[in-house]
């Protein structure tokens, strides 16, 4: 693993809307939802401000509560809105992947837009209609106008039509896809329901009906496989709004017929909150079984003073409890299989719970995730998940207006997933969401247009990993896209290379990472191997980040490992790798790295248990979060962790870093990029986003990385004047506290020697007991090493140089198991 001198050295070194024409849903169209939902697109939140009139918005999810938008389509006066929703496939930035019904004076159009919320298309009629529902790439939108009741199906691109089938009836809410892999979507009518199936080019085709005279229908939810639930009221005499006081189960069998599955169920109170669920046998996201995968599945909702849950198959209560809310308005489901519920509450304030029903189907099964009491109980909650990232938008229906209350997973220990949602947010399908596009399983915008056509075993008919050559290909799960850069890259290093270097294969990729496409490097040693696998985080202090490194990359893999750089993303602006989306600091990039790591195990030459990650900078927190991942059982993917890191440079705590460079004067020239780069990362400083500057202070993640039992690396320059040595400290002090043991040295930049206690003036940090020889360093799981007496990592210093061959053997003794 003699890649850690050429890394090492490198990473130590770079440390140092328009308004728009009205028209939207009426009658029908928005009977159902009974309020607005926000939509999830990455780490985007889409929501309604204000209805009717008001503005759509797009708010960045990873920003704290003051977040600009990230757009802005007002609406006309008098307009109404339905929810947003979204399509997830990966697209370019300029593509419509939000959309949206907008009725007013009778007429409803359909409008696109991209994450940006700029106008992309609109489609127009005289009638009424209601939200449409994306289907790979393509949207299905039932209307009514003079022509009948029809659904339409309409390119998601462009908006052209591509067929239509008659309904029997105007659609009352939007369609529901089954959850069972088909392309079969269930509609409630105003009269019953029906069935299309939209897995043919073209026009979608009417394969089933269903009378339900008594009932008048309100919403569907397709929980998974072929059963379907749809909220309803009586038909006669009954109160118009709202979603109703019963759920009537149903199937779809495998001849395509929709029929009943016994009696409706009568919920205690009119139901307030739109119902969630997951099918019998069902696959939690994280790979394991929750209370809600096998069995007979499940069925939830809530309302006044009530939650409760129906077993799927045979209706039986699973769980009917009293809340804390006043109303549960809204319901999510989590990825740790707890249930999300918003609503009002007593005393005027407004609360965010859990409820688990596996820990006691009483009140004290709730958990408080956050309270908010200075706002108002009319506030309706409704919670989303987006990259990790919870979310929760309140919409006041007396002001008109909505406040997006962002609340991070992590700082809830709450992982991301959610499961069969009713609303804004997709096709309802009862699957598991697959995180909005944060997984690497979405194809990338090269691998063809997002949809696995009849007879595609990939997006663009690609079964096999194609030769790289000078034209980019993609792989063949369709993950990337995959270029030759070079076979053998020419390194200006002189300094660290002796003799020729082994020739080498440079592939650079492009991937999807949390929503944006990022690019990477991946150099890989001649060979079959087995190579172990070290990755690289050197992000600097400056917005956009450091120049790429090919050169290093190229070194590290002539040394016998295949090394793996990630041009995360806002970075690389102006070269030929510019990576998507914005600096985030320690948040977006964590999964930008992992995504990188994947693909690196995946190669064929890897092996995937040997896995060590160097991180300078910023970069250092980036890879001490990427560790501490191996601790959390519940990670989606599973991740086996790192074996080792080295951190150099580290920042540790962000808000005492910004409290340094934010001082009157400034005590360096770069303080100033330093106090920009985390205001733009966390729109504000320490006092206005606190959470935010916590979630980037790895010193917090000692828990999770003693857990992870990662060996950890700590190097630092005592006289480094943008991180300083203090903040080392405080990661190597809060690892002690949680029982760790450090091997300590500090070392003269200039002279490969320990320098013994009684020539050091001072200890980098407090307590040190400075070592004077080398240990064997299989035995030593944490270690420090402080440069005594500089402030910079000069590459051409015989003593950094001694240091850089400690890194070496410490990461080669700690080779995951």
């Amino acid at each position: 693993m003699r890649v850690a001198l050429a890394l090492g050295l490198a990473l130590l070194l770079v440390a140092c809307g328009e308004a728009g024409t009205p028209a939207t849903v009426s009658g029908p169209a928005l009977s159902a939802p009974p309020r607005l939902e926000p939509a999830a697109l990455g780490g985007v939140i889409v929501f309604v401000d204000g209805e009717p009139g008001g503005a759509l918005r797009a708010v960045d999810a990873t920003l704290g509560p003051d977040a600009p938008a990230v757009g802005v389509f007002q609406l006309a006066e008098g307009a109404r809105a339905s929810s947003p929703v979204v399509r997830r496939e990966p697209l370019a930035v300029d593509a419509p992947e939000i959309f949206m019904a907008v009725a007013a004076g009778g007429a409803c159009t359909l409008r696109a837009f991209t994450r940006t919320l700029a106008p992309a298309w609109s489609r127009a009629l005289a009638g009424t209609c209601v939200q449409p529902a994306v289907a790979g790439a393509s949207l299905l939108w039932p209307v009514s106008d003079a022509d009948g009741a029809r659904v339409e199906r309409l390119d998601a691109m462009t908006g052209a039509p591509l067929g239509e089938a008659a309904l029997p009836g105007a659609a009352v809410a939007p369609a529901a896809r089954l959850g069972d892999g088909s392309a079969r979507w269930v509609l409630p009518l105003s009269d019953g329901a029906a069935v299309v199936d939209a897995s043919a080019p073209g026009a979608p085709a009417l394969i089933a009906t269903l009378a339900l005279p008594d009932l008048a229908l309100s919403s569907v939810l397709a929980p998974g496989g072929e059963h379907v639930v749809f909220t309803a009221r009586a038909a006669a005499g009954a109160d118009p709004g709202g979603l109703g006081d019963r759920l009537q189960r149903a199937r779809v069998t495998a001849a395509g017929a929709l029929e009943p599955v016994g009696e409706p169920i009568l919920t205690p109170v009119p139901m307030e909150a739109a119902p969630v669920g997951a099918a019998p046998g069902c696959q939690a996201r994280t790979g394991g079984s929750h209370w809600w995968c096998g069995g007979g599945g499940f069925v939830a909702t809530g309302g006044s003073h009530w939650l409760g849950g129906y077993d799927l198959t045979t209706g039986a209560v699973l769980f009917d409890v009293e809340t804390a809310e006043a109303t549960v308005e809204s319901l999510s489901l989590g990825g740790d299989g707890r249930l999300y519920t918003g609503g009002s509450h007593w005393l005027g304030g407004f609360e965010l719970r859990a409820f688990d029903p596996a820990l006691a189907p009483d009140p004290s099964a709730f958990q408080l995730v956050l309270s908010r009491p200075e706002m108002p109980a009319a506030f309706l909650p409704s919670v989303a998940f987006t990259c990790g990232r919870r979310t929760a938008a309140l919409v006041d229906p007396a002001a008109g207006a909505a406040e997006l209350v962002l609340t991070d997973a992590e700082a809830v220990a709450a992982p991301p997933g959610t499961w069969a949602r009713a609303f804004g947010g997709g096709d309802n399908a009862g699957h598991a969401a697959g995180g909005d596009a944060c997984v690497l399983s979405a194809p990338a915008q090269a691998c063809g247009d997002g949809v696995l056509d009849p007879g595609e075993a990939c997006d663009d008919g690609n079964t096999t990993d194609e030769p790289l050559g000078a034209v980019p290909t993609c792989s063949a799960d369709c993950r990337v896209q995959r270029e030759l850069v070079s076979a053998a890259v020419p390194l200006p290093l002189s300094g660290l290379v002796s003799g020729p270097l082994a020739p080498i294969r440079s592939i650079r990729v492009r991937y999807v990472s949390g929503g944006v496409r990022v690019y990477g490097e991946l150099c890989v040693p001649p060979g079959p191997g087995p190579y172990p696998v070290m990755l690289a985080a050197f992000e600097g202090y400056e917005p956009l980040g450091h120049p790429w490194a090919s050169e290093l990359c190229s070194f590290a893999a002539s040394q016998g490992t295949i090394a793996a750089f990630t041009q995360a993303r806002g970075r690389g602006q102006g070269t030929d790798w510019p990576s998507e989306g914005r600096v985030e600091i320690c948040r977006g990039e964590v999964d930008d790295l992992r995504g990188l790591a994947e693909l690196a195990r995946a190669l064929p030459e890897a092996d995937p248990a040997r896995v060590g990650a160097f991180g300078a900078g910023f970069g250092a927190c980036t890879v001490t979060r990427l560790a501490s991942l191996g601790a959390d059982p519940q990670a989606t993917p599973p991740w086996p962790g790192v074996g080792a890191v080295v951190l150099g440079a580290s920042v540790t705590d962000a808000g005492e870093l910004y409290a340094r460079h934010a001082q009157d004067p400034p005590p360096v020239a770069a303080s100033g990029a330093i106090v920009a780069a985390l205001e733009q990362a966390t729109a504000g400083s320490p006092d206005a986003a606190p959470v935010a500057y916590a979630l980037r202070s790895p010193a917090l993640d000692a828990e999770a990385l003693w857990e992870a039992g990662t060996a950890v690396m700590l190097v630092h320059a005592t006289g480094d004047p943008l991180a300083p040595v203090a903040q080392a400290c405080e990661l190597r002090a809060a690892l002690i506290a949680r029982g760790a043991t450090f091997f300590d040295a500090q070392v003269s930049a200039t002279a490969p020697a320990y320098l013994p206690a009684e020539l050091v003036p001072a200890p980098a940090c407090p307590g040190m007991d400075l070592a004077t020889a080398d240990p064997a360093w299989a035995g030593v799981d944490f270690a420090f090493f402080a440069l005594q007496d500089t402030g910079t990592y000069d590459l051409t210093q015989l003593g950094m140089l001694a240091v850089v061959d400690r890194m070496v053997r410490f990461l080669e003794a700690h080779a995951n198991q």
